[in-house]
């Protein structure tokens, strides 16, 4: 098992001071390309980052901030859950749908099924995030239990 696949921290992971994350944070915020609007929240998420033994940008890249609290990207989260020895089986991914079986050898097996229809019933349907989400967007999520992301 990879060390970094369940976010272990590593003894051996670099340290960086407060000035250091903060100059990276400022480019993160500047650069526009992460979706983070300011320095505090990208410096809460590499301290989180070194928390887990990551290197600061890996959190950047790993993590939406969602209402003002840090959110594990689907995507990390099926990386990590692979790595751990889980295994998911598409059923189903479509413009309207995605259904997939997950299993891990220390949880079992569940089936879930995601449609346009119970997305709005939860409310979130109204993401313009959601609503643009079509089936070669949602490719690389299927392609994911063929091959490390």
């Amino acid at each position: 098992m990879k060390r970094d696949s369940l976010a272990i921290p590593d003894s051996k992971a670099q340290h960086y001071s407060i000035n250091v994350l903060e100059k990276m944070a400022d480019y993160v915020v500047k650069s526009n390309l992460f979706g983070i609007t300011n320095r505090e929240q990208a410096v809460a998420l590499m301290l989180l980052a070194e928390a887990e033994g990551m290197h600061p940008m890996r959190a950047v890249q790993e993590y939406d901030i969602i209402k003002g609290k840090p959110s594990l990207k689907a995507k990390a989260k099926l990386r990590r859950f692979l790595n751990a020895g889980g295994k998911v089986t598409w059923h189903e991914l479509s413009d309207t749908c995605a259904k997939a079986t997950f299993e891990h050898p220390q949880g079992g097996k569940v089936t879930i099924e995601w449609t346009i229809e119970r997305a709005k019933r939860a409310g979130l349907y109204v993401s313009i995030s959601f609503r643009v989400l079509n089936r070669f967007q949602q490719l690389p999520h299927k392609s994911a239990s063929c091959k490390p992301l």
